[in-house]
């Protein structure tokens, strides 16, 4: 029986069928989530969002930093948005932004806080490319304790889905 359910969030538009995913999921067992974005510390190459690095620390100004801290604080506001759209859907949730590795970091929490499954995106959609995971799923997939949901971009209920829309707009 799932009880603890680690949703590892990426950017603003994978998240919804993540959390949706998540919700329906934790429904039937009354499943507490933990939802999680880890902030990395350095720079990711194959980042396709740009404006979501954090800070590259080989390149550190009080400028970098200033932004690091900015990007710290948009995304916990995302992660309170979230937070209050799944409780909106009954589903008892912390929020956690660990700093560090994404993958160890998901890793290690989904350890310490004793999750039944991890709940993840992969960033590579592409049809002709459908076996390979990126870089933190796989890391995820090797090397968790417990189950992994690694999911493409769609929403498995429609109408969590629209639950979740709405809440996230009030």
């Amino acid at each position: 029986m799932l009880e603890r359910i680690l949703v590892a969030l990426d950017s603003p538009e994978t998240n919804e069928p993540l959390v949706t995913t998540a919700i329906a999921l934790a429904k039937p067992t009354h499943a507490r989530l933990l939802l999680l974005h880890a902030l990395p510390l350095e720079k990711d190459e194959t980042s396709e969002d740009e404006g979501h690095v954090c800070l590259d620390s080989s390149d550190y100004t009080s400028e970098n930093h200033l932004e690091w801290q900015r990007c710290q604080i948009d995304d916990l506001e995302k992660l309170r948005l979230i937070y209050i759209a799944v409780k909106a859907a009954g589903i008892f949730a912390d929020i956690a932004q660990p700093i560090g590795d994404p993958g160890q970091r998901i890793c290690q929490i989904a350890r310490q806080w004793g999750a039944d499954l991890i709940v993840m995106g992969k960033k590579n959609s592409s049809d002709t490319d459908q076996a390979t995971l990126g870089s933190v799923s796989r890391y995820v997939t090797n090397h968790a304790f417990c189950s992994t949901v690694v999911m493409q971009n769609q929403p498995c209920d429609q109408v969590v889905a629209k639950d979740f829309a709405m809440a996230m707009a009030t």
